[in-house]
């Protein structure tokens, strides 16, 4: 991955915080025209706008730092090259140049004061996005500050409440069953520091994203997501977790970046055999089909089937002691399809019947065909 890649990747995290993107420019030195150009392909309502960016000026810093060094002054630069004293000032130090203080002016006086006030608000427990808003204090300038006392306002910014811990041990029905829906849908990314969980679903599930949320008791937003799929589009609801423990515990279980390519079934040390089957559940309703039924249909057969890798699907069917049939292929991953009404029945009834939480759509099908196919029996006995 590029340096320009990730600082976008970054810049969406940051993004999805709350940072505006003249803040997330400054931070992480990326044009924030291509920055917004970036999130509106991604499906962000965001109008990439014209014109120069302020980006410029951290060349202009570059070029200046070296006569700083020789003894020109703060003043006379910000003259030459036509950028703010205070910004280059904030640049020196955060490049470890000592900057002689000097009279400050009544500019800086106002500066000072609502540094004064941002750090007695963040004493009282204010959130960095509540003191932006009630300070109005720029945002490089705030960072700046906060990190000589030790605080990353771009995590504090992402802070919110959710239960970090939930999936540290899989040892009830519901945590193997998200596990498993996450198996299937979730979407992993741990680099540079950041570490993220993104589950996207349609707009029509945006329910099942609820329980989702009090299930790891989370008051992050649900999204929208314009999403692009097989030269269509549609939206999407998509909830996002930014937090180191939370995600080190998922992939410590098994759901793991690129899991397309690499995916395996939990052996015991993470799911014990008797919450399998609510596992199994949840990975049908992440990435697996079950055929509508259709009572226009004579004599309607069902059918299931889960897409993920060989491996992961060979271990799937010798527990659900079944033979594979062969494997279908769908670009980097395979799809076992089951059919005929006994086999595939009984896998669903294995997974449902009992079930405490599913995906709403999926059970409905489920029920359907559990009534016919119930009626039909009656009708030979």
């Amino acid at each position: 991955m590029d340096e320009t890649t990730k600082k976008l990747l970054i810049g969406e995290g940051m993004f999805l915080a709350g940072f505006s993107l003249r803040a997330i420019e400054r931070h992480l030195k990326i044009n924030r025209k291509v920055l917004a150009s970036y999130l509106k392909k991604e499906g962000y309502g965001i109008e990439a706008k014209t014109g120069n960016s302020g980006y410029d000026k951290y060349e202009k810093y570059e070029k200046a730092v070296p006569e700083f060094l020789e003894g020109k002054s703060i003043r006379e630069l910000a003259k030459k090259y036509g950028f703010s004293r205070q910004g280059f000032s904030l640049h020196l130090k955060d490049q470890g140049i000592q900057v002689n203080a000097t009279k400050p002016s009544n500019g800086s006086e106002e500066t000072s004061r609502k540094i004064k006030q941002a750090k007695e608000l963040y004493n009282e427990g204010k959130s960095i996005q509540e003191i932006k808003k009630e300070v109005k204090l720029d945002g490089a300038i705030l960072a700046h500050e906060f990190k000589k006392m030790g605080i990353d306002t771009i995590e504090e910014a992402r802070k919110y409440k959710v239960n970090e811990d939930i999936f540290k041990t899989i040892d009830t029905g519901e945590k193997a069953y998200w596990l498993g829906f996450l198996y299937a849908d979730g979407s992993v990314t741990f680099e540079n520091g950041r570490y993220v969980l993104e589950l996207g679903l349609k707009a029509e599930d945006v329910n099942h994203l609820e329980k989702f949320k009090r299930f790891i008791d989370t008051d992050a937003k649900i999204d929208d997501k314009l999403v692009k799929l097989k030269g269509k589009k549609y939206m999407a609801k998509r909830i996002a977790i930014h937090n180191k423990k939370f995600v080190q515990n998922l992939i410590k279980n098994g759901c793991t970046p690129r899991k397309s390519l690499n995916l395996s079934f939990p052996d015991e040390t993470i799911l014990p055999k008797e919450f399998v089957n609510d596992f199994i559940r949840g990975y049908l309703d992440g990435d697996g089909n079950i055929k509508k039924f259709d009572r226009n249909t004579y004599n309607p057969q069902v059918y299931v089937s889960f897409t993920g890798t060989e491996e992961f699907l060979t271990s799937l069917c010798k527990w659900l002691d079944v033979n594979p049939n062969k494997f279908d292929n769908e670009g980097n991953a395979f799809r076992q399809r089951f059919g005929g009404n006994n086999k595939a029945f009984n896998i669903l009834y294995c997974l449902y019947d009992r079930g405490t939480v599913f995906l709403d759509r999926k059970k409905e099908i489920f029920d359907e065909w559990n009534k016919y196919l119930s009626q039909r029996k009656s009708l030979f006995k």
